[in-house]
């Protein structure tokens, strides 16, 4: 039967060779489908400018409720559409035909099985065929088009072909709305789209819906779509439902650059919570409500001329119409450029009687009542409320859930704290280092950490505190031995003497290598400090990002793009990791007041984290077009959420309420000046000067230094006499000691402020009197 039709339809077309013959037999030509559309170019109805705007009172009785896109590309000047125009020659109309009938009728396309479409309450559960089995029988039409430029055909059904300027754009647009008992709509657009030959890359066209729509009382509607099947040039393809800025995108593309020519593309759509019901207030009314449907036919997003469109809206059993009425045009302006016919089957039929300008399009409007509705089995009250509504009510939920969850964590843990089951166990041994126990207690590194750190070095021999005939200090490297040192002494080792190196002196020269060393130690003592002093509860805080994520891919499973939807929350979760890492770093410069100090550290900082912001940014922007704006923004706020819990729940461990809750015995010791133990290791120097070796990273670290030498300092029996062996310099020892060779030791870091001066003037060389 198709072999027949198409052999047929070739003799035809070939025998239509004169545009006389065709002008005759005008009147007779008749399109007996859904829709009558058979105005071109050439028409001999009275011409006038599809880009100036119609008048508002147009509109007729779809006046107020529609909602039309920006048309202002088409006001007041033509269209770009382009293309290649050739001069036609004496034969070159035939030379078309031939290559047009090539194209049309010339392949033998696979015949693939469509996807069963769901069952429905309709008395028309399946899409009439383009071109009817009767059409056949009838003589096939060709209407000519007067133009003077390279032409293509185009086929209209049932049956006729007509001429189209080989330029981009739809010849042929046609809407099948059929209106389900359920209150679903299921729509089939027919389109047929001209491919230029300038189009070296064109592989598809894009349908565009709006994300919301809105009804003649103002209420604001969201659009809920699903694609039931989809065809380019009677091919089944898999059309791609995408998030945009306009909305929702519908790609319907081929693998392949599509040739110069005429295409044809199907598509099928479910949309649900599209229909709007009304209380009928009507004293004789026919039912208590009536229903209410606004459908853009074309869409007002194409940026190509639609010269002819049309739409055909199937009514459910005994339904009683009360008004139709439709609109072209767009924002800018508004026309009445249609025809409406009703059949006897109560359906409606709607015509374009002249060509859409780019960012112009059709809209349809009826209303209508179901004397004898069928039973609704599905899009309840919840169903509708959970399609308007429901990616917000459970980003609300799980934000909720999990703030409340932390919270909960948060107060039991500090209550643990506060109320401990057992008495926690004395610190011992190697539990801690005294640059640790001076992070413990300041929460930030200095100068002070190492300078704590090379005490403890020089304390166990390994080096010494010395100076250079220019009174430079230096460090000098006393042994090879690093079995007593901790692990990090070792790396400050490995990085103060490198290769065969013995001395590091303390100069401008080597203030780089120092603020590296700073930046190892700053890494070792925060990390050596929460394993130490703090607990971090894993299990409790991994059930909340488990319930997190469990939300997430809830949430996804909403959307209309559930892949989508899911890799933008995941890729926002990539994001917001190093955003926060940066954003905890600026916190603690900002809570410290520290940012003042090193101005430039804090620019690099937020310069570091400006590229994640506009990314994460991004991303929720994207994930909000998806969704809702205020989804993305309870997604945010779960992600700051866990950031901030991650913080909240560390506590102190119990080594650190043992060292808290004895450093105070400690610090008696360290600040009394009882000789008594002294005493008994008179005859003993240098296990005394051993004592205060040891002991001093400690004072230090609890700034006791002074204290605790002043101990020393008096038992001496004359002046330098316990001087420790490791400092090699002038200094005297004297209270001060300390604290004056930590003087000569910041020197060689940066100064706070330009205007600050020293703690105390140099004892290696007197200042310049002026």
């Amino acid at each position: 039967m198709r072999d027949f039709f198409l052999f047929l339809t070739a003799s035809v077309l070939l025998a239509s060779t004169s545009a006389d013959c065709f002008a005759a037999e005008q009147n007779d030509i008749t399109i007996d489908s859904d829709v009558e559309i058979l105005d071109t170019f050439d028409s001999s109805r009275k011409k006038h400018s599809p880009y100036s705007a119609p008048k508002l009172s147009d509109i007729l009785e779809a006046k107020g409720t529609l909602v039309f896109f920006d048309n202002s590309n088409s006001i007041d000047r033509k269209p770009k559409i382009g293309g290649l125009v050739k001069t036609k020659s004496s034969n070159m109309l035939q030379k078309t035909l031939d290559r047009a009938r090539k194209r049309l009728f010339g392949g033998q396309f696979q015949k693939e099985e469509p996807p069963a479409n769901p069952v429905f309450f309709s008395r028309k559960t399946s899409n009439e065929p383009l071109i009817s089995p009767s059409s056949s029988k009838k003589k096939m039409r060709f209407l000519e088009l007067n133009y003077d430029g390279e032409k293509t055909l185009a086929s209209i059904p049932p049956n006729a072909v007509i001429e189209v300027p080989f330029l981009k754009h739809i010849p042929y647009f046609f809407s099948r709305i059929e209106i389900l008992n359920n209150g679903d709509i299921k729509v089939t657009e027919t389109i047929e789209r001209v491919v230029e030959p300038a189009e070296k890359d064109f592989k598809g066209i894009d349908r565009y819906f709006s994300k919301y729509y809105i009804d003649r009382t103002g209420k604001r509607h969201k659009t809920n779509l699903t694609i039931l099947e989809a065809s380019v040039d009677n091919r089944p393809i898999s059309a791609l439902l995408m998030p945009d800025m306009q909305g929702i995108r519908v790609a319907l593309h081929t693998d392949y650059p599509q040739a110069p020519g005429t295409h044809l593309y199907s598509v099928t759509y479910l949309f649900s919570n599209k229909i709007t019901e009304f209380k009928n207030d009507l004293k004789e009314a026919d039912a208590p409500e009536f229903k209410e449907l606004i459908w853009e036919v074309t869409g007002t997003h194409w940026d190509i001329p639609i010269t002819r469109a049309g739409a055909v809206m199937i009514f459910p059993p005994k339904s009683k119409l009360y008004s139709q009425s439709a609109v072209t045009g767009g924002r800018a302006g508004y026309g009445d450029n249609y025809k409406i016919r009703k059949d006897k089957g109560n359906d409606l039929s709607f015509t374009l009687t002249f060509p859409l300008a780019p960012y112009e399009g059709l809209t349809v409007l009826a209303n209508w009542a179901e004397i004898n509705p069928a039973p609704i089995f599905q899009n309840g009250k919840l169903d509708r409320f959970i399609i308007e509504h429901g990616t917000f009510t459970l980003s609300l939920i799980s934000f909720l859930f999990v703030l409340s969850y932390y919270i909960a964590t948060w107060f039991s843990l500090r209550k643990n704290q506060e109320q401990p089951k057992t008495q926690t166990a004395l610190p011992q041994k190697g539990d801690l280092t005294p640059a640790v126990l001076n992070y413990a207690l300041k929460k930030k590194i200095t100068p002070n950490s190492l300078f704590i750190i090379l005490l403890g070095m020089a304390a166990k021999g390994f080096l010494s505190f010395s100076q250079d005939s220019n009174d430079t200090l230096l460090l000098v490297k006393e042994t090879d031995q690093e079995k007593n040192l901790t692990p990090l002494e070792k790396r400050v080792a490995g990085k103060l003497f490198t290769k065969d190196s013995t001395s590091f002196a303390l100069t401008h020269a080597n203030a780089l290598r120092l603020t590296r060393i700073m930046t190892e130690i700053e890494k070792s003592l925060i990390k050596e400090y929460r394993k130490k002093f703090t607990v971090f509860p894993q299990t409790y805080f991994w059930f909340g990002i488990l319930m997190a994520v469990i939300a997430v891919i809830s949430i996804s499973s909403m959307s209309l793009f559930p892949l989508i939807t899911f890799l933008t929350l995941a890729a926002s979760v990539v994001v917001f990791l190093p955003l926060s890492f940066f954003g905890g770093k600026i916190y603690d410069e900002i809570r410290k007041k520290t940012w003042k100090e090193n101005k430039l550290k804090f620019i690099h900082l937020c310069i570091i984290i400006l590229p994640f912001l506009a990314c994460l940014a991004g991303l929720l922007t994207y994930y909000s077009i998806q969704t809702t704006v205020w989804t993305a923004i309870l997604f945010f706020a779960l992600l700051i959420c866990i950031g901030f819990f991650k913080a909240a729940l560390r506590t102190p461990s119990e080594l650190g309420n043992s060292i808290l809750e004895n450093i105070d015995g400690y610090k008696l010791y360290l600040s009394s000046q009882d000789d008594t133990l002294l005493n008994t290791m008179r005859s003993a120097e240098t296990k005394i000067k051993a004592l205060y070796g040891k002991h001093l990273p400690f004072a230090v670290a609890l700034e006791l230094e002074k204290l605790w030498t002043r101990r020393f300092v008096a038992f001496s029996e004359k002046e330098n006499q316990l001087k420790p062996d490791w400092y090699k310099g002038k200094l005297p020892f004297t209270e001060n000691f300390i604290e004056a060779l930590f003087a000569e030791f910041e020197k060689v870091f940066p100064k706070k402020n330009a205007s600050e001066k020293s703690a105390s003037p140099s004892r290696f060389k007197k200042p310049n009197s002026k």
